[in-house]
């Protein structure tokens, strides 16, 4: 938005209840044209935060649970021995066992191995 000398708003993609909230826009308006007004004016405040480990958790756990039987099928299918009994085996403990303190530390650990792996990536590219 700034390169294209737009005006900027946040907004979220809340995939839980506990996520609602978390960006938000105000602007001083009482009507709907003066929101419009003060987006076009540039005059929005955005604020927000990312996700706590914690709901990065919930949010998880609830996506391999919808998942879980998908994933099963795949790691089945496409996982030879050992690989095939020790992903069956952490998907179990995830599902029945969230507060492991082993998936605690792979949520702690995972955004900076991931920016880490990404940036390596990048300069590999480049």
């Amino acid at each position: 938005a700034r390169k294209a000398k737009k005006p900027m708003v946040c907004g979220s993609d809340a995939h839980m209840a506990s996520l609602v909230g978390l960006s938000r826009n105000s602007a001083d308006a009482r009507t709907l044209d003066g929101v419009l007004k003060s987006v076009r004016e540039g005059k929005v405040k955005t604020e927000g935060h990312y996700m706590s480990v914690g709901q990065i958790m919930e949010w998880n756990r609830k996506r391999v649970i919808r998942s879980r039987d998908s994933i099963a099928r795949y790691i089945r299918g496409e996982y030879s021995q050992p690989k095939k009994a020790v992903a069956g085996f952490l998907l179990r403990r995830f599902v029945n066992h969230p507060k492991n303190p082993v998936w605690l530390a792979v949520a702690h650990l995972g955004p900076p191995v991931a920016f880490l792996w990404s940036g390596f990536n990048l300069l590999m590219h480049y």
